[in-house]
């Protein structure tokens, strides 16, 4: 093999370890982007959850209190 071949082949796969290298960083940056989303989305999936867990806690006693409400407005100022 002469030089010049062994130099062209060199810079060749050097070029390819480039592009691959490139490839991995844009694949590892996608990777955080979508790991920082599924983080967000785990946190507001448990904000929900929290606030669905507390509406089902008050609801009982808001269904009560409009009850009452409804009857005051009906019974014009009844307090059952």
């Amino acid at each position: 093999m002469s030089f010049q071949r062994i130099r062209e082949e060199y810079e060749r796969k050097l070029a390819d370890m480039r592009n691959e290298f490139r490839k991995l960083q844009m694949v590892e940056r996608e990777h955080k982007r979508m790991q920082a989303r599924q983080e967000r989305e785990r946190q507001e999936l448990m904000r929900y959850q929290a606030e669905l867990k507390e509406l089902k806690r008050v609801k009982p006693s808001l269904t009560l209190e409009a009850a009452f409400v409804f009857c005051r407005v009906v019974c014009r100022g009844c307090y059952c």
